[in-house]
Parts: structure tokens; sequence; C-alpha cells
């Protein structure tokens, strides 16, 4: 295995794939709290709406899902272009 050649990139293009990689984990890292704060925002509704349902507070005996869903946003992270020698 010492024997086998290893092809590594140029030190500028291992720095802008780490740069991009940096970018991507902190993009996945706002994305994990956006989704953590719904998670518990979403907890405290439905509590929430279970309450004032069995409580009598709202009629639910009608309600139907919404049909429309809007998709996550994309990352504003471009992917890292070689660097010319």
């Amino acid at each position: 295995m010492k024997e086998i050649p290893v092809p590594l990139p140029e030190i500028e293009e291992q720095e802008v794939i780490a740069d991009y990689l940096e970018k991507q984990d902190e993009y996945i890292t706002i994305l994990q709290n956006r989704i953590e704060s719904g998670i518990d925002l979403l907890q405290e509704k439905r509590q929430a709406l279970i309450t004032a349902a069995v409580t009598g507070q709202i009629d639910v005996t009608d309600w139907e899902p919404p049909e429309d869903d809007e998709p996550a946003p994309e990352p504003e992270a471009e992917p890292p272009k070689a660097v010319e020698p």
C-alpha cells in the first residue's frame, strides 16, 4: 500500500475545496437549527390544537390538510472549480 501513488490536488485547489465544504457545513448547520426550531413550534401548536379541539373551542369536523407545500431553499454556495496550473 505504501507504494501506491495517491494524486492530490494543488494547494490552491485544496483551499477552494475546503472553503466550499466550510460554507456547506455552515449552511447545513443553519438548516438543522431551523428544522429544530420548526419542530419545537409545531409540537407546541399541535398540543394547543389538540387542547382546543378536546375542549370544544374549535370545530375540526370539516378540516382538510393543505395541498400546497413549498420546497426547501437551494444552497447559496457554488461547487468548487478546478484551479488551472
